[in-house]
């Protein structure tokens, strides 16, 4: 670190109070152990021995690009550390952006979630992730994965959402939810196993549950 010499300040005060020689302060800072110092003179400290190191900042991944589409509002979202864990910040930062639209209510995002949009984002790099919707109060009496933070609407910009779609239901302990009349793709964490289902309906409608037609099955990027 480095520090400004204060009046009445010596070379030697200066380097016991830091725990270093008066050797190894000068030549840190190249000058003579007998030179005097000045009022607002610059002099780097070097770390003391046996002292220990400071901890290396974490290793994260690249930030992710995301869009709120409900409010234009962007973010560059470090989603996961390289171990592959949620990265705290991250997770603050997508539950801000999911939050609720009617109320702007936040939850925390489940780390799971972060994990597998992680791997989304790998597979079409460079591309932003879409926010529909994320967190959303539920009715009294009614909770669902959207209520607690485990969910997520979304789609991949310039990626097709039956592409998406294909590439989300790989997860495991995941749902996935196909909506062939809506402009994203739903996924969620589940505690085990897979669930998927395809909605007919559109924007604003009842859903309209049914099964996979064959002109929605192919996989396009």
């Amino acid at each position: 670190m480095q520090i400004a010499v204060a009046e009445g300040q010596t070379l030697s005060e200066i380097a016991a109070s830091h725990g270093v020689s008066v050797r190894r302060l000068a030549g840190e800072n190249g000058i003579e152990a007998s030179s005097p110092v000045r009022v607002g003179q610059k002099l780097w400290i070097p770390r003391a021995r046996g002292a220990p190191r400071p901890p290396a900042p974490p290793c994260r991944n690249p930030a992710v690009k995301f869009l709120r589409v409900a409010s234009n509002e962007a973010a560059d979202v470090v989603l996961t550390r390289c171990g592959g864990r949620a990265d705290p910040d991250g997770q603050s930062a997508l539950s801000r952006l999911s939050r609720s639209l009617r109320a702007d209510e936040t939850k925390d995002m489940h780390p799971r979630l972060l994990q597998m949009l992680q791997k989304v984002a790998e597979h079409w790099t460079g591309r932003r992730l879409l926010v529909i919707s994320g967190y959303r109060r539920g009715r009294a009496g009614h909770e669902s994965n959207h209520t607690r933070g485990r969910a997520i609407d979304f789609r991949v910009e310039g990626v097709s959402n039956v592409a998406l779609r294909d590439f989300c239901r790989r997860f495991d302990a995941a749902g996935v939810g196909y909506y062939p009349n809506s402009v994203f793709v739903h996924l969620d964490v589940r505690d085990e196993g897979r669930a998927f289902w395809v909605d007919y309906s559109g924007p604003g409608e009842a859903p309209r549950y049914g099964p996979l037609r064959p002109e929605a099955t192919a996989s396009r990027r």
